[in-house]
């Protein structure tokens, strides 16, 4: 996010993220690669986590995580394609930071360690979103869905993915 920060500065205006629709994404792969980096630095600074899923999180909510984007990127007369990408693209970073915050909770032995003692530094300023995700960890529906999921994990015999970068950029890499 520095990184492009800084180009901003230099060049005196906003990044202007061209939108491939052939790939309903980013034009390129290190175009993408920049997306995904600093829209996961809005999310891990300015996004609540109180919801559940990107999905439920308010209008009102998304619209200020997108006026933190648009210090950097240029988001005026984007097309709907373009936009539908960029509300994708945030709700990955938030699904992973939610994960990355859940193993964090699982180091502790209960609620009540966790709740006190195991507040990760990223949310230090912000107590109540940790006691939020602690409640939320233990629900009995999160723990079940979890353990579903995990199961099903272990049960893949191979992985469907192959990093951070779309599919369709490999596939045109090799014509």
């Amino acid at each position: 996010m520095l990184k492009q920060a800084q180009r901003v500065r230099q060049a005196a205006s906003k990044i202007k993220n061209a939108y491939d629709p052939r790939h309903c994404g980013a034009a390129t792969s290190q175009q993408h690669s920049i997306i995904i980096s600093s829209y996961g630095v809005v999310i891990r600074q300015n996004c609540p986590m109180k919801w559940e899923s990107w999905a439920e999180i308010p209008e009102e909510t998304k619209k200020l995580v997108q006026d933190k984007l648009s210090v950097i990127d240029d988001l005026q007369d984007i097309s709907p394609e373009a936009m539908a990408y960029i509300e994708e693209t945030l709700a990955t970073p938030y699904k992973h930071w939610k994960n990355n915050l859940h193993t964090h909770f699982k180091l502790w032995d209960n609620l009540e360690i966790a709740r006190l003692h195991g507040c990760p530094i990223e949310l230090q300023d912000r107590p109540e979103e940790w006691e939020w995700l602690c409640k939320h960890f233990t629900n009995p529906n999160f723990v079940k869905k979890s353990v579903a999921g995990k199961k099903a994990r272990e049960s893949k015999t191979h992985l469907h993915h192959s990093g951070s970068k779309p599919f369709s950029y490999r596939l045109e890499a090799r014509s």
